[in-house]
Protein backbone atom coordinates (compact mmCIF):
# COMPACT_ATOMS: atom_id res chain seq x y z
CA UNK A 1 0.00 0.00 0.00
CA UNK A 2 1.41 3.36 -0.99
CA UNK A 3 1.69 5.95 1.77
CA UNK A 4 1.55 9.61 0.78
CA UNK A 5 3.18 12.07 3.12
CA UNK A 6 1.11 15.08 4.12
CA UNK A 7 2.92 18.30 3.38
CA UNK A 8 2.96 21.21 5.78
CA UNK A 9 0.75 23.06 3.32
CA UNK A 10 -1.88 20.31 3.49
CA UNK A 11 -1.97 20.23 7.29
CA UNK A 12 -4.87 22.29 8.59
CA UNK A 13 -4.68 24.29 11.76
CA UNK A 14 -7.40 26.14 13.68
CA UNK A 15 -7.65 29.91 13.34
CA UNK A 16 -10.01 32.18 15.26
CA UNK A 17 -11.53 34.62 12.78
CA UNK A 18 -14.00 37.11 14.29
CA UNK A 19 -15.10 34.60 16.90
CA UNK A 20 -15.41 31.67 14.48
CA UNK A 21 -12.93 28.79 14.40
CA UNK A 22 -11.85 27.94 10.84
CA UNK A 23 -9.42 25.28 9.66
CA UNK A 24 -6.76 26.44 7.21
CA UNK A 25 -3.12 25.71 6.25
CA UNK A 26 -0.44 27.21 8.49
CA UNK A 27 0.65 29.74 5.85
CA UNK A 28 -2.88 30.65 4.73
CA UNK A 29 -3.28 34.16 3.34
CA UNK A 30 -5.73 36.67 4.76
CA UNK A 31 -7.86 36.22 1.65
CA UNK A 32 -8.00 32.45 2.17
CA UNK A 33 -8.88 32.87 5.83
CA UNK A 34 -11.71 35.25 4.89
CA UNK A 35 -13.02 32.75 2.34
CA UNK A 36 -12.97 29.90 4.84
CA UNK A 37 -14.61 32.18 7.42
CA UNK A 38 -17.49 32.96 5.06
CA UNK A 39 -17.92 29.26 4.30
CA UNK A 40 -17.92 28.37 8.01
CA UNK A 41 -20.50 31.07 8.80
CA UNK A 42 -22.73 29.87 5.94
CA UNK A 43 -22.55 26.29 7.27
CA UNK A 44 -23.37 27.45 10.81
CA UNK A 45 -26.40 29.42 9.55
CA UNK A 46 -27.60 26.51 7.40
CA UNK A 47 -27.44 24.11 10.35
CA UNK A 48 -29.19 26.63 12.58
CA UNK A 49 -31.98 27.04 10.01
CA UNK A 50 -32.41 23.26 9.68
CA UNK A 51 -32.95 22.98 13.43
CA UNK A 52 -35.36 25.93 13.56
CA UNK A 53 -37.26 24.60 10.55
CA UNK A 54 -37.78 21.25 12.28
CA UNK A 55 -38.84 22.85 15.55
CA UNK A 56 -41.39 25.17 13.88
CA UNK A 57 -43.69 22.21 13.05
CA UNK A 58 -44.50 23.31 9.50
CA UNK A 59 -46.86 20.75 7.93
CA UNK A 60 -45.12 18.50 5.41
CA UNK A 61 -47.45 19.66 2.62
CA UNK A 62 -45.97 23.16 2.80
CA UNK A 63 -42.32 22.31 3.43
CA UNK A 64 -41.43 22.54 -0.27
CA UNK A 65 -43.54 25.63 -1.06
CA UNK A 66 -41.54 28.43 -2.75
CA UNK A 67 -42.02 31.92 -4.16
CA UNK A 68 -41.87 30.43 -7.66
CA UNK A 69 -45.39 29.07 -7.12
CA UNK A 70 -46.78 32.61 -7.22
CA UNK A 71 -46.95 35.58 -9.58
CA UNK A 72 -44.34 38.04 -8.37
CA UNK A 73 -46.48 40.95 -9.59
CA UNK A 74 -49.45 39.93 -7.44
CA UNK A 75 -49.98 42.60 -4.72
CA UNK A 76 -50.47 39.84 -2.12
CA UNK A 77 -47.13 38.29 -3.05
CA UNK A 78 -45.40 41.67 -2.88
CA UNK A 79 -46.88 42.26 0.59
CA UNK A 80 -45.76 38.80 1.75
CA UNK A 81 -42.21 39.36 0.43
CA UNK A 82 -42.06 42.73 2.19
CA UNK A 83 -43.05 41.08 5.48
CA UNK A 84 -40.56 38.23 4.94
CA UNK A 85 -37.78 40.79 4.52
CA UNK A 86 -38.68 42.39 7.85
CA UNK A 87 -39.98 45.59 6.29
CA UNK A 88 -43.23 47.36 7.07
CA UNK A 89 -45.72 46.32 9.73
CA UNK A 90 -45.09 43.40 12.13
CA UNK A 91 -48.32 41.56 11.22
CA UNK A 92 -49.34 40.07 7.88
CA UNK A 93 -53.07 39.31 7.70
CA UNK A 94 -54.02 37.17 4.68
CA UNK A 95 -57.77 37.07 4.10
CA UNK A 96 -59.79 35.48 1.31
CA UNK A 97 -62.05 32.63 0.19
CA UNK A 98 -61.20 28.98 0.66
CA UNK A 99 -58.44 27.60 -1.55
CA UNK A 100 -56.86 30.85 -2.78
CA UNK A 101 -53.37 30.01 -1.51
CA UNK A 102 -53.31 31.99 1.73
CA UNK A 103 -51.65 29.27 3.79
CA UNK A 104 -49.10 28.41 1.10
CA UNK A 105 -48.09 32.03 0.52
CA UNK A 106 -47.95 32.74 4.24
CA UNK A 107 -45.80 29.69 4.85
CA UNK A 108 -43.32 30.72 2.14
CA UNK A 109 -43.00 34.14 3.79
CA UNK A 110 -42.73 32.52 7.23
CA UNK A 111 -39.91 30.23 6.07
CA UNK A 112 -37.94 33.10 4.55
CA UNK A 113 -38.29 35.23 7.67
CA UNK A 114 -37.15 32.25 9.74
CA UNK A 115 -34.09 31.83 7.53
CA UNK A 116 -33.25 35.53 7.50
CA UNK A 117 -33.52 36.12 11.25
CA UNK A 118 -32.57 32.63 12.49
CA UNK A 119 -34.93 32.99 15.44
CA UNK A 120 -37.34 30.34 16.75
CA UNK A 121 -40.69 30.27 15.01
CA UNK A 122 -43.98 28.46 15.53
CA UNK A 123 -46.47 27.34 12.85
CA UNK A 124 -49.89 26.60 14.34
CA UNK A 125 -53.34 25.96 12.95
CA UNK A 126 -55.66 27.89 15.23
CA UNK A 127 -58.19 25.13 15.94
CA UNK A 128 -55.38 22.64 16.66
CA UNK A 129 -53.87 25.20 19.03
CA UNK A 130 -57.22 25.58 20.81
CA UNK A 131 -57.41 21.80 21.32
CA UNK A 132 -53.83 21.76 22.56
CA UNK A 133 -54.59 24.50 25.08
CA UNK A 134 -57.73 22.70 26.25
CA UNK A 135 -55.64 19.59 26.88
CA UNK A 136 -53.26 21.82 28.83
CA UNK A 137 -55.95 22.39 31.45
CA UNK A 138 -55.83 18.67 32.26
CA UNK A 139 -52.03 18.47 32.37
CA UNK A 140 -51.40 21.76 34.13
CA UNK A 141 -49.51 23.08 31.09
CA UNK A 142 -52.07 25.64 29.89
CA UNK A 143 -50.21 28.79 30.92
CA UNK A 144 -46.86 27.48 29.68
CA UNK A 145 -48.36 26.57 26.29
CA UNK A 146 -50.15 29.91 25.88
CA UNK A 147 -47.07 31.90 26.91
CA UNK A 148 -44.91 29.92 24.51
CA UNK A 149 -47.10 30.86 21.56
CA UNK A 150 -47.67 34.45 22.66
CA UNK A 151 -43.93 35.08 23.04
CA UNK A 152 -42.66 33.13 20.00
CA UNK A 153 -40.18 35.34 18.09
CA UNK A 154 -41.98 34.49 14.82
CA UNK A 155 -45.52 33.07 14.61
CA UNK A 156 -47.79 31.72 11.88
CA UNK A 157 -51.44 31.31 12.97
CA UNK A 158 -53.47 29.58 10.29
CA UNK A 159 -57.23 29.44 9.65
CA UNK A 160 -58.33 31.68 12.52
CA UNK A 161 -61.87 31.79 11.12
CA UNK A 162 -62.33 28.01 11.26
CA UNK A 163 -62.85 27.80 15.03
CA UNK A 164 -66.24 28.75 16.44
CA UNK A 165 -65.83 31.88 18.53
CA UNK A 166 -66.62 31.29 22.20
CA UNK A 167 -65.79 33.77 24.97
CA UNK A 168 -62.80 31.67 26.02
CA UNK A 169 -61.48 31.36 22.45
CA UNK A 170 -61.92 35.10 21.97
CA UNK A 171 -59.88 35.60 25.13
CA UNK A 172 -57.13 33.31 23.84
CA UNK A 173 -56.92 35.12 20.52
CA UNK A 174 -56.96 38.51 22.24
CA UNK A 175 -54.07 37.46 24.51
CA UNK A 176 -52.04 36.33 21.48
CA UNK A 177 -52.80 39.39 19.36
CA UNK A 178 -52.40 41.91 22.18
CA UNK A 179 -49.10 40.49 23.47
CA UNK A 180 -47.61 40.38 20.03
CA UNK A 181 -49.04 43.80 19.17
CA UNK A 182 -47.43 45.33 22.27
CA UNK A 183 -44.07 43.66 21.61
CA UNK A 184 -44.08 44.15 17.84
CA UNK A 185 -43.47 40.46 17.19
CA UNK A 186 -43.69 39.29 13.56
CA UNK A 187 -46.90 37.33 13.00
CA UNK A 188 -48.90 35.94 10.08
CA UNK A 189 -52.64 35.30 10.31
CA UNK A 190 -54.83 33.65 7.69
CA UNK A 191 -58.62 33.56 7.65
CA UNK A 192 -61.52 32.81 5.32
CA UNK A 193 -63.64 35.48 6.99
CA UNK A 194 -64.16 38.91 5.49
CA UNK A 195 -62.86 41.77 7.61
CA UNK A 196 -66.36 42.81 8.81
CA UNK A 197 -67.19 39.18 9.64
CA UNK A 198 -63.88 38.78 11.46
CA UNK A 199 -64.59 41.87 13.55
CA UNK A 200 -68.10 40.65 14.41
CA UNK A 201 -66.86 37.16 15.27
CA UNK A 202 -63.69 37.93 17.22
CA UNK A 203 -64.39 41.42 18.51
CA UNK A 204 -63.48 45.01 17.71
CA UNK A 205 -60.55 45.16 20.20
CA UNK A 206 -58.73 42.49 18.17
CA UNK A 207 -59.70 44.03 14.83
CA UNK A 208 -58.57 47.47 15.97
CA UNK A 209 -55.08 46.17 16.76
CA UNK A 210 -54.92 44.36 13.45
CA UNK A 211 -55.84 47.52 11.55
CA UNK A 212 -52.88 49.30 13.15
CA UNK A 213 -50.25 46.56 13.25
CA UNK A 214 -51.10 44.41 10.21
CA UNK A 215 -50.75 44.62 6.48
CA UNK A 216 -54.30 43.58 5.55
CA UNK A 217 -54.15 41.58 2.33
CA UNK A 218 -57.11 40.20 0.38
CA UNK A 219 -56.45 37.12 -1.77
CA UNK A 220 -59.05 36.57 -4.46
CA UNK A 221 -59.47 33.84 -7.05
CA UNK A 222 -60.94 30.39 -7.57
CA UNK A 223 -60.55 27.43 -5.24
CA UNK A 224 -57.21 25.99 -6.36
CA UNK A 225 -57.88 22.74 -4.50
CA UNK A 226 -61.03 22.10 -6.58
CA UNK A 227 -59.15 22.84 -9.78
CA UNK A 228 -56.34 20.47 -8.87
CA UNK A 229 -58.83 17.80 -7.82
CA UNK A 230 -60.67 18.16 -11.12
CA UNK A 231 -57.47 17.71 -13.12
CA UNK A 232 -56.55 14.61 -11.13
CA UNK A 233 -60.04 13.21 -11.64
CA UNK A 234 -59.91 13.85 -15.37
CA UNK A 235 -56.58 12.11 -15.72
CA UNK A 236 -57.83 8.83 -14.34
Amino acid sequence: MAITAISKRDRLEPYLVRGVVVMAPRDASQEELESRYRQAVAEIKAERFRKLFGQARIPRKFEVATWEMFDENDPAVKAARKWAEGAGKPFLFLQGPVGTGKTTLGTVAFKERLQRELKPGLWREFMALILELQAGFQTGQYERLLEGVADAPILFLDDVGMAKATPWRQEVLFVLVNRRYNDGLPTIFTTNLTLPAFARTWGEPIMSRLHEAAELVHMAGKDLRRQMGGRRGGSR
